[in-house]
C-alpha cells in the first residue's frame, strides 16, 4: 500500500502522473545520507503499462526533431517534464533511472525496498497490478518522514507456474534467477529476442497492461526499434527506414 505524499510532492507527483508515470512507493530514506543530509524517507516513482510510451509517442508527433536531437529522447522527455513540474526545494533531491544520470542508484534494490513490487525469477520487478509491465523512473530523497510502504500480499511467483521460464529461448530463467551473462550472449548469437522478451510477455500477472509492441521493439533493439519507431512517425520524408538518419550523434 502506498503511502499519503505531502502536499508539494503530492503536486508534483500529479503532473508526472499526466505523461504516465502513475505509481510510487516509499521506503525509509536514513540509510542515504550520501545523497541527502537529513534525508528521511525515498520516494520511487515508475511508469505501469502503456501510459508513458503514448506520451512520449504523442510529444514525437509534435516535436519530429526530438528523435533525432538526443541520443535517449525517452528519458530526455521524463527530464524535461520533471524540469517543468518540479517545485524545487533544498528538502529534497531527484536523481533518475537513465542513461544520462551520473549519480547511480540502484533502482532495483531502492525499489524492492520501497515495497513496489516482488523480485522476479525473471530479474525485473512484478508489480501487483502491472506485473512485468513496469519501468522505474525517479527517485525524490527527501527530508520529510512518510510512512514506508507495504505489500499486504504474498509475492505472485510463489504459487505460478512461471510460464517464464519454459518461454525464454535462451534458457536464462530458472528457480535460481536471471543469467544475465545466458541471456547477454543468446542476444549477441540469435535476433529472437530483439522485438521483445517472450518470457515477459508469458507472465500471468499484469496482462492487460503489456507494452504496446512499437514500445517492447524500441527498448529492444537500440537502432531498428528507433527507425521503426520514426517510419512510424514518417520521420523522414522518404518514408524508407534505411533513409531515416535518427542516430546522428553516432557519427564522428
Amino acid at each position: 500500500m502506498a503511502s499519503e505524499l505531502p502536499q508539494e510532492i503530492a503536486t508534483i507527483y500529479g503532473g508526472l502522473h499526466k505523461i504516465g508515470i502513475n505509481c510510487y512507493a516509499v521506503a525509509d530514506g536514513q540509510n542515504h545520507q550520501d545523497v541527502l543530509e537529513g534525508c528521511q524517507s525515498v520516494i520511487v516513482f515508475a511508469s505501469g503499462g502503456g501510459a508513458l510510451w503514448q506520451s512520449f509517442y504523442n510529444h514525437l508527433s509534435l516535436h519530429r526533431n526530438f528523435l533525432k536531437q538526443h541520443e535517449h529522447p525517452l528519458d530526455q522527455f521524463i527530464k524535461n517534464t520533471l524540469s517543468q513540474v518540479d517545485i524545487p526545494s533544498p528538502s529534497r533531491v531527484w536523481r533518475r533511472c537513465s542513461m544520462t544520470d551520473k549519480d547511480f542508484v540502484d533502482f532495483r534494490m531502492l525499489a524492492g525496498v520501497a515495497a513496489l513490487g516482488w523480485k522476479s525469477p525473471t530479474g525485473l520487478l512484478i508489480h501487483p497490478e502491472f506485473g512485468l509491465w513496469i519501468g522505474l523512473r525517479l527517485a525524490c530523497f527527501t527530508k520529510e518522514k512518510i510512512a514506508p510502504s507495504t505489500l499486504n500480499e504474498p509475492a505472485p511467483c510463489k504459487k505460478c507456474k512461471q510460464e517464464c521460464m519454459s518461454a525464454c529461448p535462451a534458457s536464462a530463467i530458472s528457480h535460481n534467477g536471471w543469467n544475465y551473462k545466458v541471456c547477454f550472449d543468446y542476444h549477441k548469437s540469435s535476433t529472437d529476442c530483439h522485438q521483445g522478451c517472450n518470457a515477459r510477455v508469458a507472465c500471468p500477472v499484469g496482462q492487460a497492461h503489456e507494452y504496446p509492441k512499437l514500445a517492447q521493439y524500441y527498448h529492444h533493439n537500440k537502432v531498428m526499434g528507433r527507425k521503426q519507431l520514426a517510419k512510424q512517425l514518417e520521420a523522414n520524408e522518404s518514408g524508407t527506414v534505411a533513409d531515416c538518419d535518427v542516430m546522428p550523434w553516432q557519427k564522428d
